[in-house]
């Protein structure tokens, strides 16, 4: 079977990270074809895939397909691509893989009412139920075109809990993301203000933002001084994948936890990745998030921007050591039982078997 994922940017992210994982399964089943608009500089996360493209015209686009035949094409939050398989006349069946949830999901209304576009697209295929429904709700696809939930995977012979991870001195509160609107990293200070004012004397370790624009790493450090943390806050703006693990497993070990602040999330690797390394996980009740981080059985969610109540859980989960490894041992399960790259992975492979069948 031979497969087109189609994408808008090759980067360390975390689109191609999911891609990657993916491919690990299912590179023994089908022949991979990988093409991308743009080159960040991400091809080294597709090691052992030979066919990658990065065709940044249209015209380049309507040429590889013209030339090329693949039994299913999947475009993945890149629409740009459907005027090129329409001038290529392409008769594969073509997948619209959705994973954002922030302002570049409206692509989809304007998706919904193309009429070029929608005689291509078979089906939808998103990593949360919260997201299939946000689709068939909000963008009006229920009863126009099928939406299945396919779950993204975690590498777990990669994201793990590292017994020989260095041990630290101070209890670790980590926050992992993107300097920017959607992740929500000034609530992340927020919470850690409260925290050193009801007497927490452990550190807060903030990783991401290497990208950020210099305007944006000058209102952190702004907002550092504002919330009373700089004293007790690191700020790693750039920590390489393959060392998360690692990362977490440290964070573990000194009995912290990992808090996610974001407005909304497709599905939550933070906190899945997180989960695989024996960390806990505090998180605010959007989007996807439920899913995985389960009141009182696998973490704790707290409501959008109530810092107290973020506060609160943050403290539930230091505090309270039964609970704290109640939340260890469900959310560790909960990933190797639904979101290795071995289920994930067959799981998808039986979708792409389905649409051929």
């Amino acid at each position: 079977m031979k497969v087109a994922f189609c994408y808008r940017h090759l980067i360390l992210g975390g689109v191609c990270t999911q891609l990657a994982n993916r491919l690990t399964y299912l590179k023994d089943y089908i022949s991979p074809y990988l093409i991308f608009v743009q080159n960040h500089g991400g091809v080294h996360v597709f090691r052992g895939c030979r066919d990658i493209f990065v065709l940044p015209t249209h015209n380049e686009r309507v040429k590889f397909f013209k030339k090329n035949t693949f039994d299913i094409i999947i475009v993945i939050d890149t629409p740009e691509f459907y005027d090129a398989l329409a001038k290529a006349r392409v008769a594969s069946i073509v997948i619209n893989e959705v994973h954002t949830t922030t302002t570049n999901l409206k692509y989809l209304g304007k998706l919904r009412k193309s009429t070029t576009s929608m005689k291509l697209v078979r089906e939808l295929v998103a990593p949360s139920k919260y997201l299939c429904d946000r689709i068939k709700e909000e963008f009006k696809f229920e009863g126009v075109r099928p939406i299945t939930h396919q779950g993204n995977c975690i590498d777990i012979s990669m994201f793990d809990y590292y017994e020989n991870a260095p041990v630290s001195q101070k209890t670790i509160i980590l926050w992992v993301g993107k300097i920017d609107d959607h992740k929500n990293w000034e609530d992340f200070l927020r919470i850690a203000g409260r925290l050193i004012q009801d007497g927490f004397h452990g550190e807060f370790w903030l990783v991401g933002g290497q990208t950020a624009p210099e305007e944006k790493g000058l209102k952190l450090f702004s907002m550092m001084l504002e919330t009373g943390v700089m004293d007790q806050i690191r700020w790693l703006c750039q920590v390489d994948y393959k060392h998360m693990p690692g990362l977490y497993s440290m964070v573990a070990k000194s009995g912290g936890c990992t808090v996610i602040t974001s407005r909304n999330e497709s599905f939550g690797m933070t906190a899945a990745e997180a989960m695989a390394c024996k960390c806990p996980v505090v998180a605010t009740d959007v989007g996807a998030l439920s899913e995985l981080v389960i009141p009182d059985k696998t973490g704790m969610l707290f409501d959008l921007y109530d810092i107290g109540a973020g506060v609160r859980c943050v403290q539930n989960v230091l505090d309270d050591k039964e609970l704290r490894q109640k939340f260890i041992d469900n959310g560790y399960e909960k990933i190797r039982t639904k979101y290795s790259i071995e289920v994930a992975g067959s799981n998808y492979l039986r979708f792409l078997q389905n649409l051929g069948g």
